[in-house]
């Protein structure tokens, strides 16, 4: 079983009930012109579908690790932010800051700092992963990087939409998270101005994604209030068609 910390959870039961995480499991993401992905799949199964949260031209995936950028965080969100890689290493369950639901598309996000002399340019990111199954699949992404993510914008990092209806989203899934050049010219140009090799990648070896094997419940309690403010009287309605 792959919990996170306890003392943790409270807040995160709170922070997802009030980022709706209690709503549909549709979460309704569209991707924006730079973050979209595409998928390949490997191994076990073949998968010829593309990301719903991208767009559907094919982007061939590039081997040369990016010079000059460095992975901060790796974060899967169904609701609230759940930091799953820091800084090159996995994020084990006891230091997350909760659970990550099976059977519910989840936000993937890679958030990144740039080092001094950066060389604006394309840059793709890839996120690799291992099914329970033996299946591989691959979405890629590329983006203009002219400078750090900016974590308050889905589209100042680097994002993927994992969808539940494909298998994206079932336990014992691995991850692996990396930042690649597009192409042999742009590691040329930013080895010229003295960039190197940093965290491109997180972790180093494919890491559990934390997807939760048990059903998991959450508690609600509806509290019944009186709103009364200049001509308002109002009592909640506790009427169990109501609620």
């Amino acid at each position: 079983m792959f919990l996170p910390n306890p003392r943790l959870l409270t807040s995160c039961v709170a922070a997802a009930f009030f980022l709706g995480a209690c709503e549909s499991d549709d979460t309704g993401l569209e991707a924006e012109a730079e973050g979209g992905s595409e998928s390949e799949s490997t191994g076990g199964g073949t998968d010829e579908s593309t990301d719903e949260f991208g767009d559907s031209d094919d982007e061939p995936l590039s081997e040369i690790p990016a010079l000059g950028i460095q992975i901060t965080e790796v974060e899967a969100n169904q609701g609230t932010a759940i930091i799953i890689g820091r800084a090159g290493e996995w994020v084990d369950g006891p230091e997350r800051l909760g659970p990550l639901v099976s059977n519910r598309d989840t936000l993937i996000r890679v958030h990144y700092t740039v080092d001094p002399g950066w060389v604006a340019r394309d840059i793709q990111a890839q996120i690799s992963l291992t099914l329970s199954d033996g299946t591989t699949k691959t979405y890629a992404g590329s983006k203009l990087v002219d400078g750090d993510s900016v974590p308050n914008m889905l589209a100042g990092s680097f994002f993927f939409g994992l969808v539940a209806a494909e298998g994206d989203v079932e336990p014992n899934t691995e991850f692996k998270v990396t930042l690649q050049e597009v192409d042999e010219a742009g590691r040329e140009l930013a080895a010229s101005a003295g960039l190197i090799e940093g965290i491109w990648q997180t972790p180093s070896e494919p890491g559990q994604l934390g997807i939760q094997p048990e059903p998991l419940q959450l508690k609600v309690v509806f509290v019944p209030f009186h709103h009364k403010f200049g001509s308002i009287d109002r009592i909640t309605d506790t009427s169990e068609s109501t609620i």
